[in-house]
């Protein structure tokens, strides 16, 4: 559903501005390190995207940046 989808892509967002440490990004989501991953591999799962890959971390965080809203 798209609520799933959005938390999934804010968990990814906030996974990829932390420079892809888990427990920074769950401090930043206010959520557990293992909900974190968990929503990771659903992540992994729902959208076929290995995280584990750096080129693929790269095109994931350059296509966020040019689809996010432009700050205010």
């Amino acid at each position: 559903d798209a609520a799933a989808g959005g938390e999934l892509l804010r968990t990814l967002a906030a996974f990829l501005d932390a420079g892809c440490d888990v427990p920074a990004a769950a401090r930043r989501l206010v959520v557990h390190p293992n909900t974190l991953r968990y929503r990771l591999g659903r992540v992994r799962e729902r959208y076929g995207i290995d995280l584990a890959d750096p080129d693929t971390r790269l095109l994931v965080a350059l296509a966020a940046r040019l689809t996010a809203p432009p700050p205010v």
